[in-house]
């Protein structure tokens, strides 16, 4: 759960930072589901001025894009960027033990 935490806090930072700059207003959403009962898919999505291609993770100067691909790894996790009217990441990995 820490990891997975930690990247969520991380994006959604990110997208406070830079997704709305001078003022702009706009919209982050967050949502986590769990499919088949064993793979949780949590994504972080804005409307903002969107991610520029030359920025990618873990190839970035941004301490949170260098942490970012860490943490992934850390859920043994896939993870999408897609850059289409804002930015938004998923993250697909298998949760531990039985769903509640």
């Amino acid at each position: 759960a820490v990891p997975c935490g930690l990247l969520v806090n991380e994006l959604v930072t990110n997208a406070f930072k830079h997704a709305f700059p001078e003022g702009r207003s706009g919209c982050v959403t967050i949502s986590a589901e769990l499919l088949d009962g064993r793979r949780a898919h949590v994504r972080v999505a804005d409307d903002g001025v969107g991610l520029p291609e030359a920025c990618q993770l873990g190839q970035s100067q941004s301490l949170g894009f260098q942490l970012i691909p860490s943490l992934v790894e850390q859920l043994d996790a896939q993870i999408e960027v897609i850059r289409d009217g804002g930015s938004c990441f998923t993250v697909e990995f298998l949760t531990e033990g039985e769903s509640a």
